[in-house]
């Protein structure tokens, strides 16, 4: 097994909460967390955006869907050539020679695939990966129930884990945590644990650190228990912002406090909201919208013009402010990607702030001092770290779960 190399710079000198700093390095190249990664797909042409952001990419790909199922994509040239096209399109957009990519495929198949099936998704991610992500089941996942269900999975997994270590470039493998049972999640990060891993990716399935922090504890407190938190890289996947409320002009950013839970690197969301075909009607009538991170308060703040927009806009964004006001009343989908694009950004640059903060401020006080940061927040994060080293979480539960 080849282990991410993973080297501690410096923690919250007040010992309050999880905010770390750590050099994370594979086949030459490195990152500084905290770091956001980019969903590449985002990007178009020649777009930039602050330099100070860049390292780390999640490439994000579905793969194996209702519609194409892992069997066609290996038995038929077109679907096959397809998929291809559509990954090498993303591959294409990243650095690979000074960038970390990481190839997450997730799946809406029932099963787990075996044999060559698991043989074709495995060899798919590793070629596109420098840190190798094990895929995401999450439909198969989320009906475990019993301990032979998790057997199962695990079995599925240990499999997975062997087909990799056979490559003769080994890389680094990334073990993934679903969203499953609270006692299956502790018995997860041991199995990987024993095999060597000391990479993960927890998936929020378009939750936040607030709403999630109960479910990932375990995570925390068994890599703490094998003295292995300063030496793990842990990724938040598929986190949402917060619950962004229709009539507020400015939301609480609850994403990129995921930093002060304990983890490295954030990624963004890619599960979209459950409702009812007759409710994403009525939203679809509704007046174009979006909401844009300011990193000065934390705040989402809903904008529902173009004027709206030219009053907030960051300086210091390398994407063009026009590529709203050119889209804002006409192009829809162009919109969504301008909006998630400069998030990523303006919050990429929030994390390469808190690398500064970490080793010269106190975080507590830095967060003291955003508009839009509960208190209620700052506690939390001081019991979940409280929680890991107690063994049990700390204080009322109010104070936990409000």
């Amino acid at each position: 097994m080849t282990n991410l190399h993973v080297e501690p710079i410096c923690a919250d000198k007040e010992d309050e909460t999880l905010y770390t700093s750590k050099k994370v390095s594979v086949d030459g190249k490195s990152i500084i967390t905290p770091i956001v990664a980019y969903d590449v797909k985002l990007i178009r042409g020649n777009e930039l955006v602050a330099p100070a952001t860049k390292g780390l990419n999640e490439i994000y790909q579905k793969m194996g869907t209702q519609k194409v199922p892992i069997k066609t994509l290996m038995n038929n040239m077109k679907a096959e050539k397809d998929f291809d096209a559509r990954l090498q399109t993303k591959y294409n957009k990243t650095d690979a020679a000074r960038e970390i990519n990481m190839c997450i495929l997730e799946s809406e198949a029932l099963t787990y695939p075996l044999g060559t099936e698991l043989d074709y998704v495995l060899d798919t991610t590793y070629l596109t990966s420098d840190i190798v992500p094990l895929p995401n089941f999450p439909l198969v996942t989320s009906r475990i129930d019993s301990d032979s269900m998790f057997f199962e999975y695990t079995t599925f997994l240990a499999n997975a884990i062997s087909h990799l270590q056979k490559f003769k470039d080994k890389k680094p493998i990334m073990g993934v945590i679903p969203k499953i049972a609270w006692e299956h999640t502790e018995k997860l990060v041991e199995f990987y644990i024993q095999n060597g891993l000391n990479a993960f990716y927890v998936d929020f399935a378009a939750r936040n650190s607030i709403t999630a922090k109960r479910d990932f504890l375990h995570v925390f407190r068994v890599l703490s228990s094998h003295d292995a938190l300063d030496s793990s890289f842990l990724y938040a996947y598929n986190v949402d912002a917060g619950r962004l409320a229709k009539t507020a002009d400015v939301v609480n950013a609850k994403d990129i406090v995921s930093f002060g839970f304990g983890f490295d690197a954030m990624g963004r969301k890619h599960t979209r909201v459950k409702a009812k075909p007759e409710v994403w009607r009525r939203i679809n009538t509704l007046p174009n919208r979006i909401r844009m991170f300011n990193r000065k308060d934390y705040g989402y703040y809903k904008i529902l013009n173009i004027e709206k927009i030219k009053g907030i806009y960051p300086q210091d964004s390398c994407l063009p402010m026009d590529k709203f006001t050119k889209s804002f009343s006409s192009n829809v989908s162009e919109l969504r990607r301008c909006e998630n694009l400069f998030n990523s950004e303006q919050l990429g640059l929030e994390a390469y702030n808190l690398k500064h903060v970490i080793k010269n401020d106190r975080p507590v006080d830095y967060l003291s001092r955003k508009t839009y940061v509960k208190k209620q927040y700052i506690k939390m994060m001081k019991n979940f770290k409280n929680a890991i080293a107690r063994g049990n979480p700390r204080g009322s539960l109010k104070e936990w779960f409000g």
